[in-house]
This record gives structure tokens, sequence and C-alpha cells, in this order.
């Protein structure tokens, strides 16, 4: 799963989701601890790669600015929902951690577990309101370096006279 920005222009993917297994007869996950922990890698790679995905494109940016970005994954193993988030740290190296946990109900009378959920989620989004707000200072800082880069370049050619010149007859 992908939970992609809408209202920034480069469609940013901020949330991504993975189903380690499913469930069998009994309600147990069916997926074995190597499933599990390719799935967590898995989604590791995902994030890191989108991270990098946004750094490439915002390379007129301070890294100091790059460093407030957070992305968000969860991992369903079984009935269990791990939230985890991750971001960079500048030189290669990124954090990621686990930042919450909840479990879905298995039975009609254990439908009070949903407002755990419901709540994780929900802080989720607003957490992903502020990523939101985030990229789009990102991308707007990025055009200004962009720009400022061009007029640095080109700045002795700004300052000459651009009077076009008459042809003179013979």
């Amino acid at each position: 799963m992908k939970s992609i920005l809408i209202q920034t222009s480069n469609k940013f993917e901020v949330i991504y989701g993975e189903v380690a297994g499913g469930l069998d007869t009994f309600g147990t996950p069916t997926a074995c601890r190597r499933k599990r922990y390719l799935d967590k890698l898995k989604l590791m790679i995902i994030m890191r790669d989108n991270i990098n995905r946004l750094l490439k494109e915002c390379k007129y940016v301070s890294s100091e600015k790059c460093m407030n970005l957070i992305i968000y994954g969860w991992l369903q193993i079984g009935l269990d929902l791990n939230f985890y988030a991750m971001n960079w740290l500048g030189a290669g190296i990124y954090r990621f951690g686990l930042v919450d946990q909840c479990r879905l109900p298995s039975a009609e009378d254990e439908c009070g577990i949903f407002e755990d959920a419901y709540c994780i989620l929900k802080s989720l989004e607003n957490k992903s309101l502020e990523t939101e707000k985030l990229v789009k200072e990102l991308l707007l800082e990025n055009t200004k370096g962009k720009r400022r880069q061009i007029t640095f370049k080109t700045e002795q050619e700004l300052n000459t006279n651009r009077t076009p010149k008459k042809n003179k007859p013979s």
C-alpha cells in the first residue's frame, strides 16, 4: 500500500504498508520469522528509496532542512499492526524505528480494540499532513535555490547592455 500526497507537485509517497502472510483457520499468523523479517526489510528499503528520491530532487536545499522529513510505514503480521517511521540523518545514515503498535479484533466482542487503531491512524493522518507541509517547503526552497544558482552563474550576462545594435549601411 502507498499513501500519496496529492497536494504536492511531485506526488510524494508518505506512508507505505506491507502485509506479511495471512491468517490460518485458528487466527494465527501464517508468516514465518524469515518472511516477517524480509517484509520488514522490504518496507525499510522502499521508505529509504522514497527519501532518496526526494533528496535527489531537492539538491538545492540544505541538508539540515531535509533532515526534518519523516515518512511512515506499517507492517501487518497476523492481527498485529506495527507502525514505523524513517528519516535521514545525513551521510547515508537513516533512522528507522517502531513508533506504535496495535491489534486488530478477531471476534465481534473485541470491536472496542478498533478505537486503539483509530487513534493511531488519526495521529498518522496528522503526521502525514505535517510531512505534506514540509515537502511543499522543500520544493519551494529547491526552486529558490535553482534560481539563485542560475542568477549567480549568469550575473555578468545580466549586467551587460542589452540594447540591440543598429545595422550600419555599407
